[in-house]
């Protein structure tokens, strides 16, 4: 009977190499890449790496959707988070959760990962390693190839499905064992060690917490679609304590503006051109905030060598003509420029 094993795919490096071992064993390997929250712009596809992986490798993808949980996580996470709002275990535990329904729908005999013991502080050593097998119900069924001389033989090495004498037992964060074993598998394709996670980082961190805490306020919960607008724009907030986000090129407007129904108003500049301004608060912004966010626009905007930058803000989606509305300001780029010093920037 054929052996199979279900693969966590990330697209880097280590998972790619991981399959690679399993395949020089004979070994059937179907992959499954997460698309998680935060990756990047909801232009990118979240999937792409895992794609372009799978189809060097030449095995089959299934792509999971783990936005929603991810971010029910990150909010409330049961192992807390890292230095920034990343909950790596609780992460783990979902993604694993998924290869095993996975595993059991394929009737597979177990699941393969890239994990390097040690290489990830959170959730990478032992005792992480076996929290995330034991909530997610694997445990015995996950093999770390990269790892395995360095942990206890799993139920497919006990079983002889794997041979362990051909397993690995790499440690730590150096990357060059991994590198040469690319070149001695005829891995010539794989992306160099990026930042990861938006999570992990300490500022988006605290960005993701202040937003979090505002809408709280607002009677809101922080959402995937929220969130991805942290890493978007310059923020800042108004000395009436209101948030505005200040578009920082093209792609950011566009953002914006698909995005128009998350805010209380939206601003452009009408005799220049400039970037798009979202306000985000508690009903109708005050006039003091869209005075503010005014002077933003004409700062950053292509009218920042003149007095003044006509602005005119809306409402944040379509409505029914008793409730639209307009209002103009004659916004100063001076004025941006001494704001943009003296506002807190979240």
């Amino acid at each position: 009977m054929q052996i199979k094993a279900i693969a966590l795919l990330s697209g880097g490096l280590d998972s790619q190499l991981a399959i690679k071992l399993m395949q020089e064993q004979g070994i059937e390997v179907l992959a499954m890449h997460y698309e998680s929250p935060l990756c990047g712009t909801e232009a990118q596809d979240c999937a792409a790496p895992g794609r372009r992986a799978a189809a060097r490798l030449g095995v089959p993808l299934v792509v999971k959707n783990t936005w929603d949980q991810i971010m029910e996580a990150v909010k409330h996470p049961r192992y807390g988070h890292g230095k920034g709002v990343n909950p790596c275990i609780d992460c783990r535990i979902i993604h694993f959760s998924l290869a095993r329904r996975l595993m059991e729908e394929e009737g597979a005999d177990f699941i393969v990962t890239g994990e390097v013991l040690g290489q990830r502080p959170m959730s990478q050593h032992r005792q992480a390693l076996a929290t995330i097998e034991r909530e997610a119900g694997v445990q015995g069924k996950v093999l770390r190839p990269l790892s395995a001389h360095n942990l206890e033989p799993t139920q497919a090495e006990r079983e002889g499905l794997v041979d362990r004498s051909r397993l690995l037992g790499f440690t730590g964060r150096n990357r060059k064992p991994q590198m040469a074993l690319a070149d001695e598998l005829g891995l010539e394709e794989y992306p160099m060690p990026a930042g990861g996670c938006l999570l992990t980082e300490p500022g988006f961190g605290r960005r993701f917490r202040r937003l979090q805490q505002y809408l709280e306020r607002m009677g809101q919960e922080i959402d995937v679609e929220r969130a991805l607008l942290i890493s978007a724009a310059r923020h800042f907030i108004s000395s009436a304590g209101e948030w505005i986000f200040i578009a920082r090129n093209d792609e950011e407007n566009d953002r914006l503006l698909e995005k128009a129904e998350l805010f209380s108003a939206l601003g452009w500049g009408t005799d220049a051109t400039g970037p798009v301004c979202a306000v985000l608060t508690e009903g109708a912004p005050s006039g003091r905030t869209l005075g503010e966010a005014a002077d933003l626009v004409a700062r950053y905007g292509q009218g920042r060598g003149r007095e003044r930058v006509t602005v005119t803000f809306g409402p944040e989606s379509e409505r029914s003509a008793e409730e639209a509305w307009q209002r103009e300001f004659q916004g100063s780029p001076q004025r941006g420029r001494l704001l943009a010093e003296k506002l807190e920037r979240p």
